[in-house]
């Protein structure tokens, strides 16, 4: 038998009904809830199998319409806040989805048949993901995809009915909606959800009143709020693990937590929209001294680097997408990454950057996380950004630093400290100090922003 993601809800639903959904609602209360959810105040006569887009602000809101569209059996579309609303009608028509019905925050997304008839066969969910070209991409998954992927998160995170999770990123991201909210009612945890823009004190108040056992984020929100950790760790001992996701962590914010929460697991995961969207995951516990990978790969997946010992990382995952919706051709069965970095004799990952930030100066190609790395050794630097600017001979670099709190130093003492241990290509030109390294939305530093 198929499985499909609305036996799913239902069967998880039923058996956690009398377990706590959030601080309002038991997993009961949220079942009726979803059952009589007003599907029926944009679609008069939603069909199972019709895709829906979910956009809205809230992310309580947007995750109670994305699961509500799944226990009526039609397809979710998970779409980004920060993509604006034009941009993503456009790159529906762009990808041969028809906005047939329109309401408020929500769309339906229907062929020239009234159902979903862009989809591939056996699409459960639709994701978007900007790629590497910056444009939105709409990746189908599959139920039975979707399922081996929580059964591989959950072999190492280990979820119970006693956990309760913060949620400090966007449920569009379907990294969050699989492999926090999702597995979170897959096992009867508690959830909670942060606003958009939330406060160091929000998040210490909300770990220590709700007794937040599970934290996952990104590298960059968590160096953020690292100094409000390690000043109330006191405060944060209900944590049984800090997950960090997204984008490559720094061995400072890795070393600072596992120091801060010496009682908590710090997990370093790292995963692909496209082929997961969990891919491997490495933990404090089980490899202490290899803090600069991103662990094993997790159950179903595999990677390598084809005919090289540190390249473009290729992943093959029982979770692979089905494709992108409105482009011909099924999904590979080995797909680029466009990741940097290689897979060691003992199966251990090890990512460097994107691909796509390899700089060429002088015919030397370096990633600008080598000159980070040692940027971040200084005393001084709390976190660092590499910029490359121009094209060819005429390429420069500047460092965007964040000093640590009542630290100075000056830009000739910080090139002087890095220069005699790079080759003269990799010489930063420029150097300035920021308040808060530029980041995009979705909580990842940003290359390309300008920030004079």
């Amino acid at each position: 038998m198929t499985p499909s993601l609305s036996g799913f809800l239902h069967k998880a639903l039923s058996q956690h009904s009398e377990r706590s959904f959030n601080d309002a609602w038991t997993y009961g209360t949220l079942a009726s809830h979803l059952a009589c959810w007003p599907t029926a105040a944009t679609l008069d006569t939603p069909k199972a199998g019709t895709a829906i887009a979910v956009r809205l602000p809230d992310r309580l809101d947007f995750t109670l319409a994305a699961l509500a569209t799944l226990h009526s059996g039609c397809i979710p579309a998970l779409l980004h806040m920060d993509l604006p609303e034009s941009a993503i009608e456009e790159r529906l028509k762009r990808a041969g989805i028809h906005l047939h019905v329109k309401a408020g925050n929500w769309c339906a997304l229907r062929g020239n048949d009234h159902v979903s008839h862009n989809l591939v066969e056996n699409t459960a969910l639709v994701a978007c993901t900007s790629g590497t070209t910056g444009l939105a991409r709409f990746t189908q998954h599959s139920a039975a995809g979707v399922l081996a992927n929580l059964q591989g998160i959950q072999e190492y995170l280990n979820i119970g009915t006693d956990d309760h999770m913060l949620v400090l990123r966007e449920p569009s991201y379907l990294s969050v909606f699989v492999g926090e909210i999702l597995l979170a009612i897959a096992h009867g945890a508690r959830l909670s959800f942060s606003p958009r823009r939330f406060t160091p004190h929000f998040f210490v108040q909300t770990v220590l009143n709700g007794g937040v056992t599970c934290l996952t984020a990104t590298a960059s929100v968590l160096h953020a709020l690292l100094p409000t950790i390690k000043r109330e760790a006191a405060q944060l001992r209900s944590l049984r693990f800090v997950q960090l996701l997204g984008e490559g962590a720094s061995l400072e914010t890795i070393e600072g937590l596992a120091t801060a929460l010496p009682d908590a697991e710090v997990i370093h995961a790292y995963g692909l929209t496209e082929a997961g969207p969990r891919l491997t995951a490495w933990s404090s516990r089980k490899h202490p001294r290899e803090r600069a990978c991103v662990g094993e790969p997790i159950s179903g997946v595999h990677l390598r680097v084809p005919d090289a010992e540190t390249g473009e990382l290729w992943v093959h995952s029982s979770a692979m997408m089905l494709g992108y919706v409105g482009e011909r051709g099924a999904s590979p069965d080995w797909l680029a990454t466009h990741d940097y970095g290689r897979v060691d004799e003992r199966g251990l990952v090890f990512v460097e950057g994107r691909t796509d930030d390899i700089i060429n100066r002088s015919g030397i190609k370096f990633m600008p996380t080598q000159i980070e790395q040692l940027l971040n050794e200084h005393p001084a630097v709390r976190a660092s950004l590499i910029q490359a600017r121009g094209m060819g001979y005429g390429i420069r670099l500047r460092a965007l630093i964040e000093l640590v709190e009542g630290q100075q130093v000056q830009p000739d003492e910080l090139l002087r400290f890095v220069r005699y241990r790079l080759p003269s290509a990799m010489w930063v030109d420029d150097v300035e100090f920021v308040t808060v390294l530029p980041c995009k939305s979705s909580g990842k530093l940003d290359r390309a922003v300008t920030t004079a």
